[in-house]
């Protein structure tokens, strides 16, 4: 198997493990926490291991990670809420003919895509980070 795909899967992975704190409720006001610990430790990664297509691997890890993410708020719908106050009160305000499920599957799909854009800038701007201080070191 390919190294990069490895690599890619397990960061992606890593949104499934997000996704069931998430479902169970665990440190829903330090999330962002497990987020940022993606974009820093899985950018160093990718930057160090990708050579090729690097953007675009970047963007398939980060929209997978938050997609998986996601995915599993969607399949354990109730239990998620039953879990996460904040959110219920949240899909109460929705307008009329809105359904919780599909107002998270919709905001998920469109998260996803940042996500991985996001994701993706971050790991170009690493590598080129790095490159800047292996060039430093070298001279």
């Amino acid at each position: 198997m390919n190294v990069k795909f490895n690599i890619m899967t397990s960061l992606a992975m890593f949104g499934m493990v997000t996704g069931v704190v998430n479902i169970f409720g665990f440190f829903v006001d330090y999330q962002w926490i497990l987020w940022l610990a993606f974009y820093v430790l899985g950018g160093m990664l990718l930057s160090k291991k990708v050579d090729s297509k690097l953007f675009f691997n970047s963007f398939i890890c980060g929209f997978l990670f938050a997609a998986f993410y996601y995915g599993l708020e969607i399949l354990s719908f109730p239990m998620y809420l039953e879990n996460n106050p904040q959110a219920r009160e949240m899909m109460t305000a929705l307008p009329e003919g809105v359904t919780p499920r599909m107002f998270a599957g919709s905001m998920g799909l469109l998260i996803s895509v940042m996500n991985g854009v996001i994701f993706g800038l971050v790991t170009v701007g690493m590598t080129n980070f790095f490159k800047k201080k292996e060039l430093s070191a070298g001279k």
